[in-house]
Order: C-alpha cells, then structure tokens, then sequence
C-alpha cells in the first residue's frame, strides 16, 4: 500500500489463504415471496426478480416452473434451465402477464428445482388488480436523521412518489409527530402530481432538532391522494438528538459519485458536495485526492476551508479527464478534520470511447458502431451510505443508489440488490429512472461491524458490477420492529389478508408487556401498542413483546397493497406492505392432546364437541366450522363490535366446504354472533366420506382457497 503523503511511503500487508473442504451444492433463494400490482383494466406486464443461489460450491443444475391458482395462465419465470456456480447465481424472471384479467386477487407459485440436489424451493406470487386506475408507491418506508442537542444544520432527506398506473395521479403531503411538538419535521412540497409517463416528484424532508432534549423522536410524512386505492401512504421518521458533548463528526453528502466523460472530449461539469458540521462546534478541513491512475486528476475548492455552521459548506469537484484513456477510474477525496475525524468520498470516472465518425460508418445495423461503445460492466455509487457509517441497530437507512454502464448510460431496469455481512435480509432497490435506485434497510438488532455489498446486474445485457462500504451498528433503536403479518388462522407466508379477518403481526418490541383484550368492543391499544393499517386503527385481540392479534378493518379496499404500521409509546416501526384480497379463508387450527396438529376448530353443532379423534363425526351431522377472512357481510358492523345475534350478518358470497373431497351442504356463512372478526361456516357433513382421523376440510370463496385443516370421521 502506497501514499505519497504517508510516512512510511510503503507498508505491506501479509495475506493468507487458506482453502477448506468443499460443501455440497445447495439451493438458496433471495426471497419466498412476490407482489405484482396493477391498475384496472391493465396493459402492462411486470417482472420482478428472485436471485437463485449456490450457497455450497461446485455446479447447481436448476429449473424453474409457474403455475397459478386462480386466473389462468398469468404467471411465467425464466430461464427454464440453468446451472449456479457459488460465482455466479441466476436472476430468475418472474412475470405478471395480467391483461384480460377483471379487478381481483389471483395466486400462484414458481418452483425452483435442482436435479443435482433433488432440492426445491418455492416463491409465492399474488397479483392484484385495482377497480381504481391508480395507486401511490413511495421510494422509501422510513428516513432518519442524526442531529446535536444544539448542534448545526442536519441534512435534509428525500422521496420519490410514484404512480402505479395511469393518467395524473394529484397528492397531498402533511407530517405528523408522535413526541417533541410538531416543529421538528417539515416535508415540501405539500401537494404535487405524478403522472406515470414523466419523472416522479421529489419530496424533501427536514428535521430541526432546535429545541429537543438528547433522546429519539418520531414522526410520519403522509401522502395522500382521493380516488386511489391504496391512500394514504406513510414514511416512519426518526431523529436522533446526540447530547451536546457528543460529535458524530461531519457529513458529506452524495458519499460517492460518478463522473461521465468522453475519450478527448473536454472534461464534464463540476460536480458539488455538500459538508455538513452537525456538531455545530467550529471546525476546519484539508483534503487531498488519491487516484488508482496519476492521470486521473481533480480540482476542487476549497481545498482547505472552515465549515459553516447554519448551513451546508459546497465543495466543487472538478474533473480533469482529458488525457485518460476510454475505462472505468477508480479515486477518493479524503477529507481530515479538526476533530481528527476523516471522510472519504469515493469518486468512480467513466470514460467512453471518443464516438466514431457517422459519415465513415457504412452500416449501422449494429447499434453501438456509431458510439463507439460496447458497454462490458455496471459501475454502481452508494450515494447516501458512506464508508465508516456508523447508526444504530434496528434503525432505518435510506440506501441510495446511482448504475451506470461504462459506456455512461444509466441503468433503469434489471436489479439493484445490498446484501449484508451480518446475516440481514436481501434488500432490493427500486428504480426511480435516471439510473437512480432506492430502498430502506433496518438494520439488523445486533451491534457490530457490518459490510453492505450493492449488486446490480442487467440480465438483458449480461451485465453486473459491484460496491462496497463498510461501517458499522451501536446499541439498538427503541422502536418496534415488524417482521411479517399473516392470516391468524393459517400462519400462511406471502399471501393476502382479506377485509374483516383476524391477521397476527410478528416481531420485536411490537408491545410494553403482555396483554389480553378484556371486553368486547375492542380497543385499539393494548400494552401501549397501536396498529394502524391504510390509516385506521385496528381493534386488538392481543398484544405481547413478538406477537400481535388485530382485526382488518371490514371496508378496507381490497385487490391493492396497503401498509400496517405498529406504534408503541411514542416509537413507531417502519411501515410493513400486505396484499389484500376479497378474501382469505382458514380455519382455526384447534388441536388438543393426543390430537392431529392440523386439527381444525371443527365442532359437532348439536354437542359443540371438537370433531377430533375423541368425538368424530357422522354422515348427516350438522358441523360449525370456526374460521376467518371470508370477505365482506351483508350489513354493517362497526370496527371492534361484536356481531348481532338478529340480523345475523351473511358473507355477501357463499363458500364451497370439501370434507374428504366430498361437498358439503353449507346451511350458513357469516360472522359469528358476539364475536369480531371470527366466521362461522354451518354445513351438513356428507356420507361417502372415507373414515379416518386426519380428513382434510377445504374452504373456497371468492375464488381463494383455504390451506387444509383435518377433522376426525367414522
């Protein structure tokens, strides 16, 4: 290692290798789940893409295969075949095809295969489709900040709001805080319009710690719009007031960037950086620049200068590229400050090929003859998360993102992926054109050093390029964590919960203590937690420290996506997003002692005993079967209140009960009386079943099908 500034000049560092025993090959996915939604009346397809790893070594033969549950032939994946090295994993394709296809929820499923293995691994697909035209997508879930009790000027955030489907899409923007008055958290504009063939709007968002004690704050950004189908759309905020002896040292935003030019042309504009003395306490930079070529140079004042305190210090960076040849640059400005902190700043230079003459080209049938350029590789910057981060566990971090190819075109589409070395989930970022790539990451809950690895790959191009930075986590956020939200009933991963049902939330520090509701109507608080879900309040059945039991509001929209956040005290957790469909039937599982574990809440409706292997059933009995997420009733009941006894509230439509593939006559379908948010399904049980203690009872309705529960039949 060489710096001309260093002293020594040279050091070396000693490396060894050690190679250990291979493992066998082994299927891995980068997620089990995904969500397509659309518009009514759609035009478009979508695809997302699953990473299909080797999490061993040597060679993985795969192949993949769709099918759909409901709604015929909407879903696709490629490649059919492949093989995955540890070196190099698959992108596979997942398509929604959804043209011709009325409003509704439809389901399906692509399985990945290893003849190598004889593994398999499954990726549930939902597909959504709107009565309404349109729809809010927000770039991020949440934005933080770290400030200074009295300190300076903190950098500002931003969002992109995004409509999903078509025409002009007009909004509202409003904050709301839950602790420390509502002057800290500003966002503007306060309207906008988001057409889905034009850039999306950008929404900036402040906090001022003026004012506020040390300690953590939160707040929410509010994005509404009347006639779409998800509204309203919130971001979580959290601010971090450091006490005033503290210095989380000076930040410098974009944390990279990456400069285009052409093989000698003259050099492109300036590019500025921000630096920000969040301390508020005076201080003074030098800097200096090191490049992997001498002859990539830079310019930039000032060189030396001392920060502002009420506002950002610009720092203009201009590149010198005229005798660089056509390739990617690799360079870092250093910044060291009067506090001895250091900031680097990692500046990545494309240079394309001088473009060829048009007039001594003969033929232009290949695209890039008349550029000059064969693009080779992405050239990824991490412009938001800088080396030697430092933030909190369990806290959110706004990943930013800027592709380019190294013929200086941005990347729109493909995948942008961060995975992490401490074991954190995947995170894929979303595109928001002009080579710009978002997403949030909540940092894992345990403290330590930490390297996030930004992929991004063009599959179409067969192109793929890399960047690291490395930093690390301190002791945890306060705020609750959301980790998944399912049908309470079925458990089932990765599927849409329906209006009226009782859905189970699960993560960490969702509640203070462990409580039970006490009474019908229910409350919406219990243990200090509150669940608010497309902007209601859910009715709680429990609340605990990993668990919450809460009820779908019954006139939710359904066929679209929507968001469930959870508030304890005055922390919130980053927003959660959930399908939601017409319907979701399953029943509840109710098995005792000596019972199957499948064993559904199946009672003998003139004895209401368990239909178990204790007490089976008989042709001709009259069965309740205790269930949820059956959609809609024919009458009103308020949010929390128990059904009445007389009217009793009918589902709008009527299930098919399958008892041993045998139909059942079903007498009555609606919500049980006294009870929210549990069904009630009265069937005749039919003759011609095979006896046995594991029989399998399936609901459908509204074209959703239940996951199997078993009863007991002699």
């Amino acid at each position: 290692i060489a710096s001309r500034l260093a002293a020594p000049v040279n050091t070396t560092v000693t490396v060894t290798l050690q190679v250990a025993p291979g493992d066998n090959p082994k299927l891995a996915l980068d997620k089990t789940g995904v969500s397509f939604t659309f518009p009514s009346s759609p035009t478009t397809t979508k695809t997302q893409l699953v990473r299909v790893s080797n999490a061993g070594t040597g060679a993985l033969a795969i192949a993949t295969r769709a099918r759909t549950t409901t709604g015929g032939n909407w879903l696709s994946a490629s490649p059919a075949n492949g093989s995955v090295t540890p070196q190099t994993p698959v992108d596979m394709l997942v398509t929604a095809n959804p043209m011709g296809l009325p409003a509704g929820t439809y389901t399906g499923a692509v399985t990945v295969t290893s003849s190598t293995t004889g593994e398999s691994a499954t990726v549930l697909a939902s597909l959504t489709v709107s009565t309404l035209d349109q729809a809010i997508q927000l770039s991020h879930a949440a934005l933080s900040f770290t400030a200074v009790s009295g300190g300076g000027v903190v950098p500002p955030r931003k969002f992109v709001v995004s409509n999903i489907g078509r025409g002009t899409m007009n909004f509202t923007v409003s904050t709301q805080t839950s602790s420390g008055g509502q002057k800290w958290l500003s966002a503007t504009p306060g309207a906008g319009a988001a057409t889905s063939d034009a850039p999306s709007p950008v929404i900036i968002v402040t906090a001022n710690q003026a004012g506020l004690a040390p300690g953590f704050y939160y707040g929410l950004v509010r994005v509404e719009s009347a006639g779409t189908a998800n509204t309203p759309q919130v971001l979580t905020v959290v601010l971090r007031v450091l006490p005033a002896d503290q210095d989380p040292g000076p930040v410098i935003e974009p944390s990279e960037i990456v400069i285009t030019a052409a093989q000698g042309a003259p050099p492109p504009g300036s590019r500025n950086l921000f630096v920000y003395n969040v301390s508020g306490t005076p201080q003074t930079y030098v800097s200096s620049v090191t490049a992997s070529d001498p002859d990539d140079r830079f310019s930039f004042i000032p060189q030396n200068s001392t920060l502002a305190l009420k506002q950002p210090t610009r720092l203009v960076v201009q590149p010198q590229t005229s005798g660089l040849a056509a390739g990617v640059y690799e360079a870092e400005l250093t910044l060291q400050f009067s506090d001895g902190e250091v900031r680097r700043v990692g500046m990545r230079t494309i240079v394309k090929p001088a473009p060829v003459d048009k007039a001594s080209v003969r033929s232009s049938a290949v695209a890039n003859v008349t550029t000059g350029c064969t693009p080779s590789q992405l050239v990824p910057v991490v412009t938001t998360v800088g080396q030697s981060f430092d933030v909190p566990a369990a806290w959110p971090v706004a990943v930013e993102a800027e592709v380019r190819d190294d013929c200086g075109a941005s990347l729109d589409t493909g995948s942008v992926i961060a995975s992490f070395s401490n074991g954190d989930p995947p995170l894929r970022l979303h595109s928001v054109q002009a080579g710009q790539w978002q997403a949030t990451w909540v940092s894992g809950n345990s403290s330590g050093p930490v390297t996030m690895t930004v992929t991004a790959n063009d599959p179409a191009r067969n192109l793929t390029g890399t960047r690291e930075v490395t930093g690390g986590l301190v002791d945890s956020a306060p705020a609750p964590v959301l980790n998944a939200a399912v049908s309470a009933a079925s458990f089932a991963a990765n599927t849409p919960l329906a209006p009226g049902s009782i859905i189970s939330l699960f993560g960490e520090h969702l509640a203070n203590g462990t409580v039970s509701a006490g009474a019908i109507p229910l409350s919406s608080t219990l243990a200090d937690a509150t669940v608010v879900m497309a902007g209601r309040e859910l009715p709680l059945y429990y609340a605990a420290d990993g668990l919450i039991n809460a009820v779908v509001p019954a006139g939710i929209n359904a066929n679209t996506s929507h968001q469930i956040l959870v508030q304890r005290g005055t922390t919130l957790s980053v927003p959660f997003s959930v399908d939601v469909g017409p319907a979701e039937p399953a029943t509840f599982g109710y098995p005792a002692p000596g019972d199957p574990p499948s064993q559904g809440a199946i009672v003998n409706a003139a004895t209401y005993a368990v239909a178990d292997p204790n007490k089976p059933v008989t042709a001709g009995d009259l069965l309740a079967i205790f269930c949820t997420g059956l959609g809609v009733v024919d009458r009103a009941v308020p949010d929390g209140t128990g059904a009445s006894v007389s009217p009793l509230a009918n589902t709008v439509e009527t299930p098919t009960v399958t008892i041993g593939g045998k139909t059942a006559k079903v007498l009555f379908s609606g919500l049980t009386p006294g009870s929210v948010g549990l069904y009630q399904i009265n069937a005749v049980m039919p003759g011609g079943v095979a006896p046995g203690n594991l029989v399998p009872v399936i609901l459908s309705i509204a074209g959703q099908t239940s996951p199997p529960s078993t009863m007991a039949v002699k």
